[in-house]
């Protein structure tokens, strides 16, 4: 279905975007690309809609998607069903889908008749991930389809994309690894132009090996100099303390002494590192030892 085989891309002569990339997926389900702000979600995304090239490597996909992106806006002149069905008209996809579609993703709101300058920006992104998926096509691509969605609409998306996901191969990219847990096993983390697969049954099994795994899949010394940047020396040595230099497991005593001494928050973490949120979710959620 989707395959990149070492896949590198720059802008210009610019920062390597992607690093020889390898990317295979071939079944439905929903696949998470995480990675920080600027790693290069959105623009592995527009490679593989065949907006942007390749600059080595080779690429295979459908000819045909649905995506959500902010390249693609909204006729904001129109109403929300006449964007739809403009949309429909030039995609092949019978027009009857809009109803259910619209009504599945938005909840039965009433603003299909509304015109989209009148909408708020939650609406606008419901709106833009309907048409995604009014696609004859198993492949969507979704670019942070969380964004600008309160949390009833949040809810209801990720029922959607488990159910979607069943059928066709949903790849959204997103920087909240907590929102991605909640809906999907394969995920894969973008940073430094390099792509890792991680699979959460895989690496949230608690065993003596698993943290030192995941460090080793990423680039030990930029996540490394992200801890410095954000928390100090003194976090990170006590981190590689914990999870590389010693050989046992950590305690409850030693993890609990690890978030009060630094007070290292959940939700800051995951907005600059997923892997140290995966490593510390793993630690604080398992049976570790006394």
């Amino acid at each position: 279905m989707v395959e990149i085989q070492d896949g590198s891309f720059r802008y210009d002569l610019s920062v390597q975007v992607l690093n020889k990339v390898n990317l295979s997926i071939s079944e439905p389900g929903v696949y998470g690309l995480l990675g920080d702000n600027g790693a290069g979600k959105s623009t592995l995304l527009r490679i593989l809609a065949k907006i942007y090239t390749l600059n080595s490597g080779r690429i295979s996909v459908p000819t045909s998607f649905g995506m959500l992106s902010d390249k693609f806006g909204l006729y904001k002149n129109l109403t929300v069903e006449q964007n739809l069905l403009f949309h429909c008209n030039i995609a092949g996809v019978e027009d009857d889908l809009i109803q259910e579609t619209f009504l599945d993703i938005c909840e039965g709101a009433g603003f299909l008749k509304t015109k989209v300058k009148l909408l708020s920006s939650g609406q606008k992104q419901l709106v833009k991930i309907v048409r995604a998926f009014l696609t004859n096509s198993n492949l969507i691509l979704l670019d942070e389809p969380f964004a600008n969605l309160d949390d009833k609409s949040k809810r209801n998306l990720k029922k959607v994309l488990i159910r979607k996901g069943k059928e066709k191969a949903v790849i959204l990219s997103t920087h909240q690894l907590l929102a991605i847990e909640e809906i999907t096993k394969n995920v894969f983390f973008l940073k430094n132009g390099n792509l890792v697969c991680l699979n959460f049954d895989e690496y949230y099994a608690f065993n003596e090996n698993a943290y030192y795994v995941i460090l080793d899949k990423m680039d030990e010394q930029s996540l490394k100099e992200d801890m410095i940047v954000h928390f100090g020396p003194e976090t990170i040595k006590v981190f590689r303390n914990c999870l590389v230099v010693n050989s046992d497991k950590l305690s409850r005593h030693q993890l609990h002494q690890l978030l009060t001494d630094y007070n290292l928050q959940w939700s800051y973490i995951s907005n600059f590192c997923p892997i140290i949120q995966i490593v510390l979710n793993e630690l604080a959620h398992k049976n570790l030892t006394d």
